[in-house]
């Protein structure tokens, strides 16, 4: 993907958007991303069971008051009364302002069509969900000092033997390796992440 110039005060949105979406659909996609300033969450109620029950957003123009939008949350499903990612591929403004509101700046699967999305891209994509996903565990373990302290020595951990497999396989080849503890590495790894 060539750099593309970030233009609008949502740096980490717009990246993402330039990462995941064709050229022509970013450009759209980053119209929307400007627009969404215009717009604030004037009201959130609750439909159905507090866990598992949907969120609804009121949404309005910040300078003309009575013009709203609904935009329903549920789970990772989000949809918006103006129904533009119903009928153009891609998230309006609505949606876009809801998810400032609530700090999320990764848009949402749902939101993200296949036909919208650039192609062949993977490891682009499981580094942003690495990024976000990090970012949440990081900020929820910096709270308490032993889970910083667990979550430290594993990611140290991890990475030494990612090093020393890499090592190993290096001068192994491609011949499976075995552990000390009888394993492949692959299943030593898989443990890992179960224990």
């Amino acid at each position: 993907m060539s750099r593309v110039v970030l233009t609008t005060k949502h740096r980490y949105m717009e990246e993402r958007a330039a990462r995941w979406f064709t050229p022509a659909n970013f450009y759209l996609l980053r119209e929307e991303i400007k627009m969404m300033d215009s717009f604030q969450v004037v009201d959130t109620m609750m439909r159905g069971h507090p866990t598992f029950g949907k969120k609804v957003y009121t949404v309005g123009f910040k300078q003309r008051p009575g013009v709203v939008f609904f935009v329903v949350s549920s789970g990772n499903d989000v949809h918006c009364s103006c129904q533009k990612m119903e009928r153009e591929g891609l998230p309006c403004r609505h949606i876009l302002s809801v998810l400032h509101h609530t700090h999320t700046s990764q848009i949402p699967d749902c939101c993200k069509l296949r036909r919208m999305q650039r192609r062949g891209d993977i490891k682009a994509e499981r580094l942003d969900e690495m990024k976000d996903l990090g970012s949440r565990v990081f900020d929820l373990a910096s709270e308490d000092a032993q889970e910083f302290q667990e979550i430290k020595a594993f990611l140290e951990g991890w990475l030494d033997e990612r090093r020393r497999d890499d090592g190993v396989l290096a001068k192994q080849g491609n011949d499976a390796v075995t552990t000390d503890s009888g394993g492949t590495l692959m299943t030593k790894k898989i443990k890992f992440f179960h224990d």
